[in-house]
């Protein structure tokens, strides 16, 4: 006789709930006899980097010089100069100078103020810079606005005669202040500068871009119509160029 096969099932039993002891309270005076743990200090085992000696990332760096022999010069503002030079190869002309029984004494960056705006223009005075160097550059004082400069690279040799290596185009340091030229193609009157001054808002109610816009254009109208007229009564407009072509 078979026995059939009783199938249980099992009852889930409700998990025990864990009580959560309440933390004691720890008076900072003590009072209560718990006395809290002093905090600790966290020490990382690592090698410290001081500054300067993190390595490098990997990149492109520039080169010292480029083998070329050029000299730049720009004019910064109105009283400061800046210069680039390279030199290539200057043991040549180092070994050129002493065929001449002399030696180099040292390398100078020689400043020349210009009496134009022309490399070949007249040198009026010139100043040395000691660089010690055939590849740098310069920044360079020349406390003067509104005049033309120009630089030699050389050695000086032991007899203070100067030997140049390469030099610049001539640069001009731009004037300290507003320009006396006076273009009267641009010029306008001073009834319209109040305009545009009283449309923009400066004095009384303020007016839209539009406002100011209308004033600018309506100007402009005005004195073309005035040039076309000029140049009527010099014989200029429209029929003496019509006379000239049927001639």
């Amino acid at each position: 006789m078979k026995k059939t096969a009783v199938k249980k099932t099992a009852s889930r039993r409700p998990r025990a709930r864990l009580k959560k002891s309440p933390l004691p309270f720890v008076d900072p005076a003590g009072q209560n006899g718990l006395n809290p743990e002093p905090p600790r200090a966290i020490f990382l085992e690592q090698p410290a980097v001081y500054p300067g000696t993190a390595p490098k990332a990997p990149g492109f760096e520039l080169p010292p010089d480029y083998g070329d022999t050029k000299i730049a010069l720009f004019a910064k503002d109105p009283w400061w100069l800046y210069a680039y030079w390279e030199v290539a190869e200057p043991d040549k002309a180092r070994e050129a100078i002493r065929g001449l029984g002399l030696a180099v004494q040292r390398t100078v960056l020689r400043v020349y103020e210009l009496a134009t705006d022309s490399r070949a223009a007249e040198r009026v005075s010139f100043f040395d810079i000691l660089v010690g160097s055939t590849t740098g550059d310069w920044f360079i004082d020349v406390g003067q606005p509104d005049k033309c400069w120009m630089t030699e690279l050389g050695f000086v040799a032991d007899n203070g005669r100067f030997f140049a290596l390469v030099g610049s185009e001539a640069v001009r340091t731009p004037r300290f202040g507003v320009s006396d030229v006076v273009d009267e193609e641009w010029s306008f009157s001073s009834e319209l500068f109040w305009k545009i001054y009283r449309a923009s808002g400066r004095i009384g109610a303020g007016a839209s871009s539009y406002d100011v816009r209308a004033v600018v254009i309506e100007s402009w109208q005005e004195s073309a119509a005035l040039q076309k007229k000029q140049l009527l009564l010099k014989g200029e407009g429209p029929s003496s160029f019509q006379s000239r072509g049927s001639a």
